[in-house]
């Protein structure tokens, strides 16, 4: 936080979705400190710099950086949400365009699939720009029954049907995705405390 170097200042801004630097230092600020002292990290010349960074972080990570990484998205869930929203919006395109007729037993699952997803796209996107609890938990129940039924079709109807690697990939994200979003949901709806959301406000 603060005024830092070009590359604290990019980890900063692409960081800035999973914790709020500019209020951990805006909160220090209230404590009327007499002088802000920098804090230098010293490592050996050679290759050893990302090895460096790697045990500066996880200095700061208690429980193990994936552990850390984990709990900061579960507490602010809106980034990754929107990467998985950004993502849904070409597989809804492909599932009615461009995938073979093949991949579902008749038109109208595939119908039914692809009126699903743009739904899911709206409510997902809704929430991305505002956290709300009740629809956080109405989409984490509709993705866990998504994930399973396409676990489903893809055991019972798609395996005997891929013919190609690229059939087999798309078959694999198509559970893989809504298990990740489903995982994150309730991840977040597990974060309370008190009763309360226990997420920050998106930064803006």
């Amino acid at each position: 936080a603060g005024p830092v170097g070009r590359w604290l200042a990019t980890a900063r801004t692409v960081g800035r979705g999973l914790y709020n630097f500019e209020g951990l230092r805006a909160f220090k600020a209230r404590l009327r400190p007499d002088r802000w002292d920098p804090i230098y990290v010293c490592y050996p010349l050679g290759p050893s710099k990302a090895a460096t960074v790697y045990d500066a972080v996880t200095a700061f990570a208690p429980g193990g950086l994936l552990r850390f990484a984990l709990r900061s998205i579960a507490r602010r869930p809106q980034p990754l949400l929107r990467i998985l929203t950004a993502l849904l919006i070409p597989w809804t395109y492909l599932l009615y365009a461009v995938a073979p007729a093949g991949w579902f037993a008749n038109p109208t699952i595939r119908l039914a699939w692809t009126l699903f997803d743009v739904t899911l796209l709206a409510a997902m996107a809704r929430l991305t720009i505002r956290w709300r609890r009740s629809l956080a938990r109405l989409l984490a129940v509709a993705i866990t029954a998504d994930a399973v039924l396409t676990l489903i079709e893809v055991v019972t109807f798609n395996t005997s049907h891929a013919g190609s690697r690229t059939e087999i990939v798309a078959a694999a994200t198509a559970v893989v995705g809504p298990a990740l979003t489903a995982a994150l949901l309730w991840a977040a709806l597990s974060r309370t405390v008190d009763g309360h959301q226990a997420i920050e406000p998106p930064i803006h």
